[in-house]
């Protein structure tokens, strides 16, 4: 059992391969996973890829995907050298991602995954807050998203209607939810995911957010969205594929807190 960050995002990742499983872990390494948002479990592949991650929120929910997982589950597997080069092929219940090291900065690992293609959700009903109709925008991209539009994301009701959306008709399993903002000239996001609460940032809700300002014609091809645990670059790749480039480092379970944040 090992500790990963993306983008702020913490991850416990227990490889379940044969012979891969660390043997037991210390009481502080059990206290700081209950800090995670999330646990990482690589099996092994069903097809040609390098390994099969399963994505389990908090609450213990399965999650289709996770941009900032996917990234700390590609550092893994080539850090370890199991990989051909640079890139790790990872078979995820939204499909086979590509995760390619692209570089370091301030020594700290840099890795682009490739996310797939967002597809637009029709939504039954507008989505009022306090009286007012929000502009909303549904979002497919392995799991569900609503980009909800707001004037400053630092004052947006991020937990209250994060969680009062969990129960939208539309997403019965629930939904991740972005408030997204233009403010200091930079995209700005907070993010409140299904199964965990808010975070100090979402992968696939960055992706759900670029696409969304690309379709309204608000951003070019590429845009980098702000979030709390860090900068999230999005690109759409030609054939519309997104392609998410973000930081991913391995960090001690043992200096996590159970009392912090969610993040």
């Amino acid at each position: 059992m090992r500790g990963f960050s993306g983008a702020g995002n913490r991850f416990v990742l227990v490889d379940e391969r044969a012979g891969r499983s660390g043997g037991a872990c210390s009481e502080g390494k059990r206290s700081g996973a209950a800090a995670a948002d999330g646990t990482l479990r690589l099996a092994p592949p069903r097809a040609g890829a390098d390994a099969l991650l399963v994505i389990i929120n908090r609450d213990g929910s399965r999650a289709a995907a996770c941009g900032n997982g996917l990234r700390c589950a590609g550092l893994y597997l080539i850090e370890r050298g199991e990989v051909v080069g640079r890139a790790a092929r990872i078979e995820t219940d939204a499909g086979e991602r590509t995760v390619e090291l692209v570089g370091r900065e301030h020594g700290v690992a840099v890795l682009r995954a490739g996310m797939g293609r967002a597809l637009a959700i029709e939504l039954s009903a507008p989505i009022e807050h306090a009286g007012e109709r929000l502009r909303v925008s549904g979002v497919r991209l392995g799991n569900d998203h609503l980009v909800v539009r707001v004037e400053d994301e630092r004052v947006a009701p991020v937990a209250q209607l994060g969680s009062r959306l969990q129960s939208h008709p539309d997403f019965p399993a629930g939904v991740n939810v972005s408030f997204l903002a233009r403010r200091g000239g930079s995209w700005r996001a907070r993010g409140f995911e299904r199964g965990v609460g808010e975070t100090r940032a979402c992968g696939s809700g960055a992706c759900a957010a670029a696409w969304v300002l690309r379709e309204a014609g608000e951003a070019p091809a590429a845009v980098t969205i702000v979030m709390a645990g860090g900068r999230l670059r999005v690109e759409r790749g030609r054939a519309g594929e997104l392609f998410l480039t973000g930081d991913a480092r391995e960090e001690d379970l043992a200096c996590w807190s159970a009392s912090r944040g969610n993040g």
